[in-house]
């Protein structure tokens, strides 16, 4: 190998050290950008008009278990909306994240003579959603979470 060749090489194996060590470095940046990024406590809700244990049809949700992973869509076939002490409803309800400016979505079908009624909270308070379906129709709430104030 003459002098030129190994300055080729070595030329080579650190243009590609730096260029994976660009990926590497911007990857991370990411992730830490992730996990520090403002998220709201997210309640999804379907109640219905009924005060017994309610089966709900095709109940979808989107769901961000922590901030460092991607948000996926949930499906369950069935769930259960069960009585509450406070109102003659009954209701079902799960908790989630998501990060500012995400969008947020719950549905569910109730049995065919069931009105349905969907909520989405921010921080087990904020309704930043809120629909009523008709008797045994879906009904889907949708929104974007806002930034916090400053």
């Amino acid at each position: 190998m003459n002098q030129n060749t190994h300055l080729r090489l070595a030329a080579s194996v650190v243009t590609g050290g730096l260029a994976l060590l660009a990926l590497t470095g911007c990857a991370f940046i990411e992730d830490i950008q992730k996990t520090s990024a403002d998220a709201w406590a997210v309640t999804y809700e379907v109640s219905t008009d009924t005060e017994a244990a309610t089966p709900l049809q095709q109940v979808t949700y989107l769901d961000q278990e922590t901030r460092a992973v991607e948000v996926a869509p949930v499906t369950l076939d069935e769930a259960l909306a069960q009585p509450t002490a406070a109102e003659d409803t009954a209701s079902w309800q799960t908790d989630t994240l998501a990060l500012t400016g995400a969008k947020v979505s719950v549905s569910a079908t109730p049995p065919a003579t069931v009105t349905a009624h969907c909520r989405i909270l921010l921080d087990g308070e904020r309704e930043i959603a809120a629909e009523t379906g008709g008797p045994g129709e879906e009904v889907t709430c949708e929104a974007v979470t806002p930034p916090f104030d400053k």
